[in-house]
């Protein structure tokens, strides 16, 4: 049987995806749980750039990762917690989003609007976003289907017999970046409440971590 090979290179992007984590993180309810939080955000991010191919937008993808599901109001039915998301991103777009073009914006929001409503769209970058959304569903118990994904890779990734290893592994992956982030930040607020006196927000860390591009072979 044939093993999912994984290869990452270097890749510019213009936004800023750790403001965005903590932004939605911090708004996240606590009672709210992880199941729809930052540690999925995380692994959308992740497939996001997996899924990555050229003619897609690796920004408007990732952003998509920390903003799709920051709306919801419960782990449950919340069909309209899409057009919420794309409701905030308005709010948002001269801030956290200042660095995307209008057309960016535009795609980004037609993204969390229809992720909770439509297979595919027909545009790479959108249909990648969705993709990277439903290759977490084991979190909840739910094998992806191949003929319920919007894009050939995605499909041909989910179909391979041995998704369910790659997907612990990514699970492990993302979840060391999650408590790395976490050590570092807690120690960067530490540090600069112990020189000022004063509480500290976390600082931005691991740019490296949302400039990748993804290769996969199957083997």
């Amino acid at each position: 049987m044939r093993r999912l090979k994984i290869i990452f290179r270097n890749r510019h992007t213009n936004v800023d995806v750790e403001a965005l984590r903590c932004f939605s993180d911090s708004r996240w309810p606590e009672e709210m749980g992880r199941t729809h939080g930052v540690e999925h955000w995380d692994r959308v991010a992740r497939f996001g750039q997996l899924l990555y191919q050229e003619g897609a937008d690796l920004d408007v993808i990732l952003a998509f990762a920390y903003l799709h599901d920051s709306e919801r109001m419960n782990n449950g039915h919340d069909i309209n917690h899409g057009k919420r998301a794309s409701r905030l991103i308005d709010t948002i777009r001269h801030t956290k989003l200042q660095d995307m073009t209008d057309e960016q914006i535009a795609k980004l929001k037609k993204a969390c609007e229809l992720h909770t409503i439509d297979h595919r769209t027909g545009d790479l970058t959108i249909d990648i976003c969705f993709d990277a959304d439903r290759m977490d569903l084991p979190r909840v118990g739910i094998t992806p289907l191949p003929q319920r994904m919007a894009t050939p890779q995605g499909a041909e990734l989910v179909a391979n017999p041995h998704y369910e290893d790659f997907y612990r592994k990514i699970v492990r992956e993302t979840n060391n970046r999650t408590h790395q982030r976490k050590r570092y930040n807690d120690m960067n607020i530490d540090e600069k409440t112990s020189k000022t006196g004063l509480t500290a927000t976390s600082g931005t860390i691991m740019a490296n971590d949302t400039e990748y591009v993804r290769r996969v072979s199957l083997i």
